[in-house]
């Protein structure tokens, strides 16, 4: 009986320990990112304000979408608004900062792209710029 109490109250003192360590979890980090790609996917057309350049930049890092194809970078982030292919150039453009009406992106009014862009569209080797028109 005693032994056991001892062992509860030396687990009990590790987990509190470890609790309070002020530190992020690889798990939190994944919770966050994971939370912002969903947020990403349900804002399609970037009207509702959760696409952004930072959020673009964020997941690029977090991602390394620098060496993914661009099945992958689809697969994580969901369908572009615009995918551009020259031969071997591809970029895929996902729509930020748009207004909308009805569903449906307002052409005529200033609105910002995060564009993926391969140079060599079969090489793992992706770079990302963000520019308003």
């Amino acid at each position: 009986m005693k032994k056991s109490v001892i062992i509860g109250l030396i687990c009990s003192i590790v987990l509190l320990q470890n609790c309070g360590n002020g530190r992020t979890s690889n798990a939190d980090k994944r919770s966050h990112t994971d939370t912002l790609l969903v947020q990403w996917k349900n804002d399609s057309l970037g009207c509702s304000g959760f696409r952004t350049a930072e959020k673009a930049k964020s997941l690029y890092k977090q991602y390394d979408l620098k060496l993914k194809t661009s099945g992958e970078i689809i697969k994580l982030l969901g369908k572009p608004n615009k995918i551009i292919g020259n031969g071997t150039q591809l970029s895929l453009a996902y729509y930020f900062d748009t207004k909308c009406s009805e569903g449906k992106v307002i052409d005529s009014i200033e609105h910002c792209t995060a564009s993926f862009f391969y140079i060599n569209r079969a090489k793992k080797d992706c770079s990302l710029s963000t520019s308003c028109q």
